[in-house]
């Protein structure tokens, strides 16, 4: 009874390490911001396209670092995959901020904590 509890820990550990990995590989690279989520706090919000040519971009490292380029109030420097709908960014200030995600083919979904719902939308630069 012992071999087979330890042979189910064993094969349920692998195949979250190995769904993890898939999550990372998808993550991994660099995103441009399309679109944003600003909602006024009635649930009406909606995303809107991004004026003209977006620069703003993240990257997500292999090694868990994190960089942005132009995207305000998105300064944080490591990130870690908690499940594959929840990301946990730590701050310049060594703050950790968990944030929902949701990856769908070249389209990345961030959603930080609002009080009102707000979110960006970003697509995988090749």
């Amino acid at each position: 009874m012992r071999i087979l509890i330890i042979s189910i820990l064993i094969i349920a550990n692998a195949a979250s390490c190995g769904k993890q990995k898939v999550i990372g590989d998808k993550l991994i690279g660099e995103w441009v911001l399309k679109s944003e989520y600003m909602d006024p706090g009635d649930g009406s919000g909606k995303y809107s396209d991004v004026a003209g040519g977006s620069t703003k971009t993240v990257t997500f490292k292999q090694d868990s670092t994190f960089e942005n380029k132009d995207l305000s109030n998105f300064d944080y420097q490591h990130y870690s995959i908690n499940s594959d709908s929840t990301l946990t960014f730590k701050s310049n200030n060594n703050v950790d901020i968990q944030m929902r995600y949701r990856i769908s083919g070249d389209l990345l979904t961030i959603n930080p904590p609002c009080r009102e719902g707000c979110g960006y939308r970003f697509q995988k630069l090749k």
